[in-house]
Order: structure tokens, then sequence, then C-alpha cells
């Protein structure tokens, strides 16, 4: 129990750290007001082309009127617009969203919380299925009220979660980071275990190194001097080598056996998992090729008004990219410019006429301008050139709805539901929203049409087979190997050998202090005399070395303990040893080997969590990467003196 209670003491603290304290360290740090923002001349709130169309008019009275301070007016415009919406058949308009949620952040600034949760779901009601919306909402309930909306802020980050699933790269970024919060917390864990023995253990070091002398000083000079080559190589920018170098090191030098096995699952799931994971949602999510990129953000909703005039520059030089027009034309519907969208679809069936996604978004928009005759061929067409298309079956449910033939409805619902449940279930939700505030639920039935967009394959496809990018194994590895340098890990390391020979320098209480040789707690001597314990505290001398009168039965029940304690504490000798390499050459003697090898783990774990200088997850957005380099330091100098110092009863069982 002596060493789980410590480290329970820890894990509650550290519970409360991330759910209570990140919230607020994590929280935005800007203060802007919205009595200090010109909103109209915010180029990142307001955009209007040449004239007013589509969703403008309703933002920009919108945005007037918050301004001005009217917020009945403007939440008033903001009903007009997510009317527009709806008879547009947008799901989700992501900029206006988006926009919401920085309004939000403002509000929040400005202590008027209310307006700021209504911004939110405002901002939600827009777009119903962004991930990122439904995890601000949660994190700000959290932040604000986390005991009594505990079941709400759940329901978001489920929803969230869901949303991000729906999309392969953005279900990669968060299947990474969630493995990264995994390692983080196993980390911060056993750090603030360490932090908590620290008091204690930390004045041993000191005492121990100054009380040797002679040729058991020169092994340590030797290691300290390979480590100081280690420190100044590692300054330099090898970024992925690095991670390579120490994994071979560990893999083929130091585990041997079992624990080598157990060891490349732990590397493998919890450290290289987590980068491969991020590297492949960076590919993804920010590869320029073709304007792949542009292509991506308007697919999954995470698009600035900066895209169109990239994929504008490519169409004009590659005016036969199919891919490029039809983006092109969502990104038009999806802002409200029908008639634009209107000319892009058609530029795209001019070169592909069987492409069943552009005719199938042609549809909508001849659905919305009441064409229902037109829109159903189109329909039609594109199920019969890709009858796995979800959008096309929906809208011809929708057809036959406004037509009341409820048994040709009834067939194209089901084939819809069959290709994709999750699909047509949230378009229920949102015509269920309608019906709650329009009670004529059959003359709106028309306002909610469904859009295809590019799917993933064609956008691999797209990436592995562009003529820009022939080796793409090649640029993977270059992005790979844009890891960051260690350059703060001298400094952290000298920082922390200073704190251990300051605190044990100045602690004066005591003449000097020692672990026991028996438990290995450290015990203070205040007189000389006292070594004639041995040094053993003094319950570990009583036990055995003080005997006298200790009958049989006695002597068998703590030969039994001692065997007990021996082996429970074998088997954490074990598991640490995987988790943290060198701990195995310590307890057997071997300290400067170990040593060397639990400071190039540190070197492997700083260089696989960081990205051009700063720790991903979560010290970079609490704001301090240098104090959790120091914590890495003293969790290992700390727990590997505590191991060092204690014989786990060994030397003295057979003496019981």
């Amino acid at each position: 129990m002596g060493f789980f209670r410590p480290l329970a003491k820890s894990a509650i603290f550290l519970f409360i750290f991330i759910f209570v304290l990140t919230p607020s360290l994590a929280a935005d740090e800007s203060k802007t007001t919205i009595s200090d923002l010109d909103i109209l001349g915010t180029p990142s709130f307001f955009f209007i082309r040449d004239e007013f169309k589509g969703y403008d008019q309703n933002w920009f009275r919108f945005l007037t009127s918050l301004a001005e301070g009217s917020k009945i007016d403007a939440f008033y415009f903001l009903d007009e617009l997510y009317n527009t919406k709806l008879n547009y058949g947008d799901k989700n308009v992501s900029y206006y969203s988006y926009s919401l949620l920085t309004l939000s952040r403002m509000m929040e600034n400005e202590a008027d919380l209310k307006t700021a949760l209504r911004l939110i779901d405002e901002s939600i009601r827009l777009s119903p299925d962004i991930a990122r919306i439904h995890f601000y909402k949660a994190s700000f309930l959290w932040r604000h009220n986390p005991l009594n909306k505990l079941f709400e802020i759940t329901d978001h980050y489920v929803k969230g979660v869901q949303d991000a699933v729906s999309d392969i790269a953005t279900y990669t970024a968060l299947l990474g980071n969630l493995l990264i919060g995994l390692e983080f917390f196993i980390l911060i864990l056993f750090m603030l275990f360490a932090v908590t023995l620290a008091a204690k253990y930390i004045p041993l070091l000191s005492n121990d190194l100054k009380e040797k002398s002679g040729w058991e000083i020169h092994p340590m000079l030797f290691s300290v001097l390979i480590l100081l080559f280690l420190i100044f190589i590692s300054t330099l920018d090898l970024g992925f080598i690095w991670i390579l170098f120490f994994l071979n090191l560990f893999f083929f030098v130091y585990y041997t056996g079992t624990e080598k096995k157990i060891a490349v699952v732990f590397y493998i799931f919890l450290l290289i998992a987590p980068v491969a994971l991020e590297y492949t949602a960076t590919m993804m999510l920010s590869t320029h090729i073709k304007a792949t990129d542009e292509i991506v953000q308007i697919k999954n909703d995470m698009y600035t008004w900066d895209a169109e005039r990239k994929l504008k520059s490519w169409v004009e030089e590659n005016f036969e990219d199919k891919y490029a027009l039809f983006t092109l034309g969502l990104l038009n519907k999806k802002t409200g410019y029908l008639s634009d969208a209107l000319y892009y679809y058609n530029e795209t069936l001019d070169i592909d006429e069987n492409y069943a996604e552009a005719l199938n978004n042609l549809g909508n928009i001849k659905f919305i301008q009441k064409d229902y005759e037109g829109a159903f061929e189109l329909y039609k067409k594109s199920t019969s050139n890709n009858p796995n298309l979800v959008a096309p079956n929906y809208n011809l449910f929708k057809y036959y709805m406004i037509k009341f033939d409820q048994d040709e409805a009834d067939k194209y619902h089901e084939k819809a539901l069959e290709l994709s449940h999750d699909r047509i279930s949230k378009f229920a939700e949102i015509e269920i929203d309608i019906s709650a505030i329009e009670p004529d639920y059959l003359a709106l039935i028309n306002r909610v049409v469904m859009d295809e967009d590019i799917s993933d394959s064609v956008l691999w496809e797209r990436v592995i087979n562009s003529t820009d990018n022939k080796d793409l194994a090649n640029k993977l590895w270059k992005n790979m190997m844009k890891g960051t340098t260690l350059r703060s890990a001298p400094v952290v390391g000298i920082l922390a050998a200073v704190i251990l020979f300051v605190i044990g320098t100045l602690n004066k209480r005591y003449i000097f202090s020692k672990a026991c040789k028996f438990c290995g707690k450290p015990f203070f001597l205040k007189s000389h005399s006292h070594m004639e314990k041995r040094d053993a505290c003094n319950r570990c001398f009583s036990l055995f070395i003080r005997r006298e009168g200790v009958d049989p039965k006695t002597k068998t029940r703590l030969r039994m303990t001692v065997d007990r304690v021996t082996t429970r504490r074998s088997y954490i000798i074990r598991i640490v040893n995987i988790l943290i390499p060198g701990f195995g050459n310590i307890y057997r003697g071997k300290t400067a080997k170990g040593f060397i090898f639990f400071t190039l783990y540190i070197f492997l774990l700083v260089q696989i969590f960081t990205i051009n200088g700063t720790i991903v997850y979560p010290a970079s957005s609490l704001g301090f990467p240098l104090i959790h380099n120091l914590y890495v330091y003293l969790f290992f100098l700390v727990i590997v003196y505590i191991i060092a110092q204690r014989d786990f009863f060994k030397s003295e069982i057979s003496t019981i």
C-alpha cells in the first residue's frame, strides 16, 4: 500500500487538474469584445461579392443589429438566415457557424454567458453535424456549469465523435489525439507520483553523491561525458532519424526475450501509432496536391473564403478538372449562390455527363427552384449511373412525397436507409426541427434535399495518382522528417540537476539522510550514533536486526511477508522496466548504462511528442512545455534513485 497510496493521490489530483483547471487554462486568451470589434470592416466576419445574394443580406443585418446592441433584431435575422438555409436545402453552413462561435467567445469575455450560449446553439442549428461545434459547446458547458449539465456535455461529446467518425480524415486525427492523450495521461500520472515523493527522496541523491569517492566516481564521470555527447548530437535537426535510432537501440540492444515483445506492442500502440495517425491526417487535410487541400476543406465544412479564390485559380489553368469544378459548385451551393453553383455543375457535366454526384446536386438546385420534373429526371439519371449513392435515392423519396405517392416514396426511403442509416437519421432530425417551427409540415418537406460530395476514395486516388507528386513516399518521409530539435533538453537537464543538488545541500535540518536498506524509505540521522542501526529505519531495525527474543512463529511470519512483498515488487519492476528503459540496468547495479538508457528514453519521448519545438498535447495548450520537460527529468531521476536504493529485502531474507 505504501507504493499505491501516493499513486492514488496523484491520480485524484490529475483528474481535478485536467477536468477542472484545464478548460480555463486552455480557453482562448483573446479578450476582444463586441464593443472593440469593427464588425462591418472585418473580412473574417463579413464577406460579400458585388451584390447581396444568398445568405449575405440576413448575415449583414444580423451583424449590424448585434453591433448596435439590438439582440432581438439580431436573432430575428438569424432565424431568417436559417429559413434561407432550409430553402436552399443546405444541411450545414459552416462559415456562419464558425463566425457565431467567435462571437460567442467575445460574449463570454464580456461575461454575457446567456447570449454566448445562445450563439453556440444557433451555430449548431445552422450546422447540426459538424464535430468541432459540438465539442465547443461541451467545453463551454464544462467551464461554466459542469455538474448540472453533465448529461448534456456527454451528449455533445458523443455527437461530436459521431460526426468526426463520418469523415475519415477528421476521424484519423481524432484517434491520434486520443492515443496521444492516453500516453500523456500515463506520463503525467507518473510525474505527479514522482513529485509527491520528491520531498522525501531528492535529498538522498545529493548526500549519496557527496559520500562517494575514489574509483566509484569514475563510472559516473564516464556516463556524464557520454550523456553530454549525446545531448550535443540531439541538438541537431535530425527529426525522424532520431526516433528510428532510439527505437532500434531499445529493440536490439536493451530489451531481450519476452520484454522485447511487450515493448514492441507498447511502442507501436502508445508511441508510434499516434504519430503515424497525426501525419496521415496531416497529409489528408493539408496537402496542396492538385488543389486537394481546398477540396477537402469544402467537403468537410472547414473552408475559408480563400478556398474559392484558390480553386478558381486552379480551374483557370486546369479547366478539365471535373472534381475542382464540382467542388466550386458545392461551395456556391452551400453559400447560397445558386446561379453560380448551377454554372459550375453544368461545366462539370460538360466534361463528364454521367458524373452521378453532379447530376444529383444539379437536381437539388432545380428542386429548390420548384422545377420538380427537371429534378426528377436528374435524380433518376444519377441513380442509374451509380445506384449506391445515398442522396439521389433520398431526394427521390422527397419527390414522391411531394407527389403524394406513398408507395414509391417508401421504396426509395428504404433504399436510402439501407445505404446509410446514419445520414438519413441526421436529415430526419432537421425535418423534425422544421415541423417544430412551422406547423405546415407537408408544405415545407421540399426544403431539405441532400447533396453529394467527393468520396474519400476519389481524394486518395487524386493524391496517389498525382502527376505533381510522383514520389509520394519521399514526400511522406520528408513530412515525417519535420520533427523538432531537442535544443531545450540540455537546459532542462541542467536545471533538474541543479534543483536536486540545491535541495540536498540546503537541507540543514539534518546532518545527512539515508535510505533504509530493507524497505527503501528515507530516514534522517541527527547524530552519528544512529549509524549503529546499520542504515536501517527504526521499524526495520526492530524487525530484522534486533531479533533477540523473537519466537520462531514470528520469524516465519516475517519471512513470508518478505517473500510476498518481494514477489509483488518484482512484478512492478518488470512492468516499469518496459515503460522506463534503463530501470533494469540500474536495479542490477549497472547504474551508468541504465542512466544512459533512461535519458535516451526521455529524448525519445520529447522528440515524438513535439512539433516545431512545442509539445503537441496537452502541454502546448496549457503553455508550459518547459515545465513539462522538467517534470519528465524529475520523474526519472527520482524514481530511478528510489528503485536503486531499495534492495527489496533480498539482502536480509537469508538472515531472518
